[in-house]
């Protein structure tokens, strides 16, 4: 019978390790991103857009733009 216990934690620490992995590569590009001096990433809303929050549904919506 298959130990399932053993094989679930051999999975959830590779699974763990892998996660720790990225993290820790996309903190790297992010680091490698700011020291280029490139201009910032600017989020635009585009006319249409169908992900609308409550208060833009119920016309409250700030005109603000995103920080």
């Amino acid at each position: 019978m298959p130990n399932y216990q053993e094989m679930y934690c051999v999975l959830f620490r590779e699974v763990t390790r892998v996660i720790e992995q990225l993290q820790a590569v996309q903190q790297e590009t992010e680091e490698l991103y700011m020291d280029s001096g490139e201009a910032p990433v600017m989020l635009i809303k585009q006319e249409g857009d169908l992900h609308k929050s409550a208060s833009e549904q119920d016309g409250t919506y700030n005109r603000q733009p995103r920080q």
